[in-house]
This record gives structure tokens, C-alpha cells and sequence, in this order.
């Protein structure tokens, strides 16, 4: 653990008009409590599954007196952190082996969440849910947030944090680290406060709800006429997978269209024609490339091209291994697909597995925890296939 002396991240490029943070020093004073901003670095980016693990805590408290105080620390989430999340935040298993795991910190935050005003960036769903669960999870039942401002919320704050510190003119090159993170949403909401004033902060202070939270143990789920369980949100999905394993029953997960989807279908015909067209023309360039050279372009790179992403291209590409105009080694990873073998039929007998992406989410997640670095949902929709075939 560090308690440091305050100091911005050298990385870190901020206008000087933020930096002395006079708005949130005069906002503790004027709320007569401490306000405190902190992050967290995770081992997945779903709060309410078992495999969940704190990496990284980073926290900095503002006090009615104007001091400031910050404290960051790698914690050992006793959870193998997956190979994506490792390329993210640069946290390695090995980097928090030896760690103290999140008992250490536990009554730290019961104590912050009960008496601090507590800042986050997009917070109130993630960070506020993990701590209240990671509690529970080492013995602390109770914890909940008296108060919370959620940044993400606020005035001109769009999109992601990097996004949102940009267009206040503040710039950094290491995001998805805890107490940078920390750093980029303070001067966020400093920015926001100077041109809105406090009143704008108070205005999105969010109490604390009268409605029970749900929990695992009590979500609710619907089944069909069969038995299947629907788990229709990431919150029910442990609860219905934990039922599923007492009475043999199968899970989908099943979630509603989104907003942007129904936008699309309400379109004219025009989108679809297009967009059928462009399919069509990138599926005729990957197999003449493939005929002409003997495998497949680097897929990143002809995404760009095109505007579009990587995993667009690689689903192109599974459609042509389905018509047996490719074969599957074109996307095969070796070191995957032979993990991915010895697992695979445990993990389905567990999580459902349905035919578009949306369904596979739990049997992914399942598999991540463990999984060898490369592994995507191309691999497994590749392993798959060759399961079906058999």
C-alpha cells in the first residue's frame, strides 16, 4: 500500500486552471465531509459473476480542511486475471501474488461508503457494486453508499474517460490503471464545477436507493415450458446458473434489443441493401485473396481499410469456413484450440450455448477465467463448429 504525498501523474498533462482543484476543496468544506474519488482495477467487467477479483484500488479524499490525501495499492484478487485484462491494465498474476487480498481494504470502504461523499467514473454501476459485493464476499455484509456522484452523468461528460478528460483538455497516457483513472475523472468534475458551479455537483449527488438490492441468491429468472432458465440481465446470470446446476437445466442468457438496434430496423430498406452489398464485396476480396496466396491478409489491417473491426472481418471469414470455401486453420490458434478441447464439454455442461454471440456471453466468461492468451469468441465459435461436426 502507498499513501503518497500529492503529486499528478507525470504522464499526465492538465490546464492549470484545474490543477489546485479549488471547486472540490471548497465543495467538501461547503458539505462539511470528506469527498472521496477512487477506481478500481478488476478481473472482469461484470460486477455480479463469482470470478470477479479487485487487482488495483486507487483513491484520493478531498477533506472540509483542504487537505488531500491519495493512496493507491495492487490487490491480490485470489482470481486468475484473464489475458485481455492483463493487456489492458498491464496487471499481471504475477504482479499481485503476495498481495494483501481485498480483506485488507474491506472496512475502509464500509467506512467511505457510509461517510464520504464518494466520486467515480461510471461508478454506480460498476465500482460501488464491486466494492458493496467484494465486502460481502470477505465476511463484511452492510456496505452501502450513502452518496454518490457518478461522473459520467455530468454536463459535457460523453462517452468513455479518456473521451471525457479530452475534451476538458486533459490528456494522459496511461488510462486503465487505477489511480490515473483517479486523477483524469478529479479534473473532470473540477472542469465541470468551474463552468457549471457546485450547484451543478449537487444536483447529481444519487442517495441511496429505498429498494433491496437483488443478490445471487435471491435473483429472479423465468423459465419456459421445458425448464430452460432465461436469465435476462448479467446480475440474474450467477443466480440462474447456480440453479441450473441443481436440477440439470439449461441457461440462456437473453437479454433485450438494444435502443440502437431497434433505431436500424426502423430505417429504410436502403441500409440493409448497403450493407448486404458491403458483406458480400469483403467475403469476395478475403477469397481471392486466399486463393491467390494460400491464407488471409492481416485481418486488423484490412478492417481499417474498410472501417470496420477486426472481429467484423473474422466473422466474414467463419461464414467462409461454414461454405467450405476456407478451411478452419486459417484462424486457428493451436495453443487455444487445444485448451479449448479438454474444456469445452465441461463448460457446455454448465452454460447454454445459443448461435449468436449475445447467448455464447456466459460460456465465454466461464471460459475466460482460465483461458490461455489468444482466446476470443472467434476461437471458441471455431471449437464449436468442429464439436458440431463431430
Amino acid at each position: 500500500m502507498t499513501e503518497d504525498t500529492l503529486e499528478i501523474p507525470k504522464q499526465m498533462d492538465v490546464p492549470n486552471n484545474l490543477k489546485p482543484l479549488m471547486r472540490l476543496k471548497k465543495f467538501a468544506k461547503k458539505r462539511k465531509s470528506p469527498i472521496t474519488i477512487f477506481d478500481l482495477e478488476t478481473t472482469t467487467n461484470i460486477p455480479y459473476v463469482k470470478w470477479m477479483g479487485i487487482t488495483e484500488v486507487g483513491f484520493l479524499t478531498i477533506y472540509p480542511d483542504g487537505s488531500i490525501k491519495q493512496t493507491s495499492a495492487l490487490v491480490n484478487p485470489e482470481r486468475n486475471i484473464p489475458p485481455k485484462v492483463r493487456e489492458l491494465t498491464g496487471i499481471m498474476n504475477e504482479d499481485v501474488r503476495g498481495q494483501p487480498t481485498w480483506n485488507a481494504w474491506k472496512h475502509r470502504f464500509h467506512k467511505i461508503a457510509s461517510e464520504h461523499l464518494v466520486i467515480g467514473y461510471n461508478c454506480a454501476s460498476f465500482d460501488c457494486v464491486i466494492v458493496e459485493r467484494q465486502n460481502e464476499r470477505y465476511g463484511l455484509s452492510g456496505t452501502r453508499f450513502a452518496n454518490i456522484l457518478d461522473a459520467r452523468f455530468l454536463p459535457d461528460v460523453r462517452g468513455k474517460l479518456e473521451k471525457a478528460a479530452g475534451s476538458f483538455g486533459i490528456t494522459s497516457k496511461s488510462y486503465h490503471r487505477a489511480m490515473a483513472d483517479v486523477w483524469a475523472t478529479v479534473f473532470v468534475v473540477e472542469a465541470v464545477a468551474i463552468k457549471y458551479g457546485l450547484e451543478i455537483l449537487e444536483s447529481h449527488i444519487r442517495k441511496p436507493s429505498s429498494k433491496k438490492r437483488p443478490s445471487s441468491g435471491s435473483a429472479s429468472f423465468s423459465r419456459n415450458k421445458k425448464g430452460i432458465i432465461y436469465a435476462h440481465d448479467l446480475e440474474t446470470l450467477e443466480a440462474a446458473i447456480k440453479a441450473s446446476k441443481k436440477n440439470g437445466t439449461k441457461v440462456i442468457y437473453d437479454r433485450d434489443i438494444s435502443p440502437k438496434k431497434k433505431d436500424l430496423s426502423s430505417n429504410s430498406s436502403n441500409f440493409w441493401t448497403e450493407r448486404k452489398e458491403a458483406n458480400k464485396k469483403r467475403k469476395e476480396e478475403l477469397t481471392k485473396y486466399f486463393e491467390e496466396h494460400g491464407c488471409l491478409p492481416d485481418l486488423e489491417a484490412f478492417g481499417k481499410e474498410r472501417n470496420i473491426k477486426k472481429n467484423t472481418v473474422e466473422a466474414d471469414v467463419l461464414h467462409l469456413i461454414q461454405k467450405e470455401i476456407m478451411p478452419n486453420s486459417v484462424l486457428e490458434n493451436p495453443v487455444v484450440q487445444k485448451w479449448l478441447s479438454v474444456q469445452i464439454e465441461k463448460a457446455i455442461e454448465t452454460c447454454w450455448v445459443g448461435e449468436n454471440q449475445n447467448r455464447l456471453k456466459p460460456l465465454f466468461v466461464y471460459l475466460s477465467e482460465k483461458a490461455p492468451e489468444g482466446f476470443d469468441y472467434t476461437q471458441l465459435k471455431l471449437t464449436l463448429a468442429k464439436r458440431k461436426e463431430t
